[in-house]
This record gives C-alpha cells, structure tokens and sequence, in this order.
C-alpha cells in the first residue's frame, strides 16, 4: 500500500468512527492561529484533503472574505456584506437585476457593475461567454455555499479572477499540456478524436475558465476547486485527461465529434468522482504543479508553495510541515 493509500485509508477510518484525523487537527490548528496565514493555508490545499466541514472557511480566509484575524470575521462580514447590499439595490433601480433572474445571473450583474462592464442591454450580455463563464461558476459556487448570496458572489469572484488573471500563454500551455499528455498515453483516442475533428471542437478553454463548473458535479468539484484556490492551474488539465480516460470507449464509438460532445453531458456524480480522485492522483504523481512545466519561474523546488499572483505571503511562524509532524507526533 503507498503512502497516499495509507493516508486515505486512514482518513476515511477517522470520518467512519468520528474522530479527527490529522488533516483534521492540523487545519484546526492553522485557523485557531492569530493571525491566520494565507499562505500556510493554500499550502494545506495543495497537500492535503480539505475536510469538508471546514472547506468553505478556509476558501474564504484564503480569499480574504474572512478576515485573518478571527475576533475580526463579524466587522469583516460587514464591510462585505454592506456595499453588495448598496449596489444591489442601485442594480434594481437601474432595472438592471429584474425579477426573472437567477441568484447566478444576479451575482453576474454585479460582477460586470464593480469591473466596470456592464452594457445597457444587460440580458444580451448575460449571454456572452464571458459572462457565461462567470454565471456557471456561480452556479456552482451557490450550490456549494447552500445559497450563501454574499459569499457566493465573494468566492466566485476570486476564483474567476484567478482563472483569468494569467497572460494568454499560460491558457496556451495547458491546452498544448493536454493535447501532448492525450496522444501520449491514449495513442487510439487521441488519434479517433482526429480522425473526427473532436480535438478541434473540443471546449477546453471552457473547461478552464469555468474550472469545470457545470461539468463535474459539485459534491466532488469541490476537491478540484481546492487545489485550484491553493493556487494551481495544472490540476485542471488532469481534470481534462481524466475525463477523457473515462469516456474513452464511449468516444470511439461517436460518430461525429457533435455526438462526442454529448458524452461530457452525462456524466453521472460516480462518474465525476472517479475523475476527480484520478486526476488528483496523476497531478500528485507529477510533482503537484501549479502552471505548465515551460514555466519554470512558477514552479519552484518546492511548488506547493507557490501563491497566486494577486496574494500577499503572510510570515508563517511555523511551517506547515513542521506543525504537521507536531500533531502527527501528538498522537
């Protein structure tokens, strides 16, 4: 049994019989510090399993919707939640959120108000795909959150303006990591998927910009949007593969690529689990990068590490694999 193997048995054991396993006690830990680190934190996306009882504080702590400070988090929801409430009522006035609109469509509207995009004909743009791409990661985002409107519209956010915060090289990159990982491994499939010009329709940039929101179902996308929030965008490419990988006898028996793409509409949440867990694996196995391996100056030695662009590195007293084996020896 590797040691990855060992650890899942071992963490699902824990859940099984009600205790608190070591990822458990370690998170514990890292949000009781004062202030809590950000860094520390997307460092534990990165190597860990996020418990999922407590995966919405972390995502907000990393994304600043919670303070870093605890005896701060009312006076900090407040700051979030007044201004959206303001533009909101603004948006109303305006008739630019009107009745038939979805909670997505309206955490959309406020996006495009705040970047500075909104059009007159709002309903038109909400059809554009950017826009779409927004929208369907809110989507998600409010499935998650349980309807959560304030942080679902902060979450969501974050993560689009991570995804999309990259020079266009970098989206390049991961399509080109695909494509050569594809016809590497699955020789047969990539050349099918030639032969009836699914590769050229395929909607990969999609997949990416949405983080595979509105594709992977929620209860396992969640695990994806971890490594994601930690900070990288290489997990997503495994996401892409994997998918491949399950469909692949199902692909091969398409016979047009517009049959091809139906395949990705039914996929069950068994299916997306078995996905999730794969590509996890395979990006674990490939040194758990954060960007395309043409980018070196992204992937340091240790590449857990990294932050994304737009975050500031908060001083960590402690390292988090020292803490780790602290509470490891604890027990």
């Amino acid at each position: 049994m590797s040691r990855n193997d060992e650890r899942n048995f071992r963490t699902h054991y824990y859940e099984r019989v009600g205790f608190k396993g070591l990822n458990e006690k370690t998170l514990d830990t890292l949000l009781n510090e004062e202030p809590r680190s950000i860094e520390k934190l997307q460092q534990f996306c990165l190597r860990f399993s996020v418990p999922s009882i407590m995966r919405l504080e972390v995502w907000k702590v990393i994304y600043e919707f919670s303070s870093i400070y605890s005896k701060n988090s009312s006076e900090m929801l407040w700051w979030k939640e007044n201004p959206y409430f303001h533009i909101k009522q603004m948006e109303k006035r305006m008739q630019k959120i009107t009745d038939d609109m979805s909670l997505p469509q309206e955490l959309t509207v406020q996006f495009l108000v705040r970047q500075g995009w909104i059009k007159f004909d709002v309903k038109s743009q909400l059809k554009e795909l950017s826009s779409c791409n927004f929208t369907t990661i809110a989507t998600s985002m409010v499935k998650i959150t349980d309807s959560a409107e304030v942080a679902s519209f902060y979450l969501s956010q974050e993560l689009h303006k991570f995804l999309h915060s990259h020079p266009k090289r970098i989206m390049d990159d991961l399509e080109k990591s695909f494509i050569k990982k594809l016809s590497n491994i699955h020789p047969k499939l990539y050349s099918y998927c030639e032969k009836i010009d699914l590769l050229n329709n395929l909607p990969i940039r999609v997949w990416i910009s949405r983080a595979f929101a509105g594709v992977i179902h929620e209860n396992v996308l969640v695990k994806v949007w971890d490594k994601v929030i930690g900070g990288s965008m290489k997990i997503l490419v495994f996401v892409a593969i994997s998918i491949m990988e399950l469909c692949n006898s199902r692909l091969q028996q398409s016979a047009d690529w517009r049959e091809g793409l139906k395949i990705f509409d039914k996929l069950s949440e068994e299916d997306c689990s078995i996905i999730v867990q794969k590509a996890i694996d395979q990006w674990t196995k490939d040194g758990c990068q954060l960007f395309p391996c043409d980018h070196n100056r992204m992937n340091r030695e240790d590449c857990t590490s990294i932050v994304p662009f737009n975050k500031t590195i908060s001083k960590s007293t402690v390292p988090l694999q020292q803490l780790v084996k602290e509470i490891k020896f604890e027990n």
